[in-house]
């Protein structure tokens, strides 16, 4: 339950779906790219999540991210904190590029 309730396979789908779009379109860091749409997609569905505890419907989906509202908290934490390096790194290829 945990890769599906914690978005880890939509986040990992998304990752290899945006580096194949990259290899096909040749853009060069495609793993970068990869890289931090998966930790993208991690930290805004899961702050979603996060957001929706104060939801008063019960249901077991619900009961389960209110069980582990601080493992979730903390990759949402993490991946927006690498979410951004890696949005950084890719700017600063594409600027160096450009020199």
């Amino acid at each position: 339950m945990f890769l599906i309730y914690t978005n880890l396979i939509v986040a990992l789908s998304a990752a290899i779906l945006s580096m194949g779009f990259c290899r096909l379109m040749r853009i060069e860091n495609d793993l970068f790219y990869g890289i931090f749409t998966l930790f993208a997609i991690l930290s805004v569905y899961n702050g979603q999540r996060i957001l929706k505890l104060q939801d008063r419907k019960n249901s077991p989906w619900l009961d389960w991210v209110k069980l582990h509202k601080n493992s979730i908290i903390a990759i949402t934490f993490i991946s927006f904190l690498l979410s951004f390096y890696f949005l950084i790194q890719i700017i600063h290829f594409h600027q160096n590029s450009l020199l």
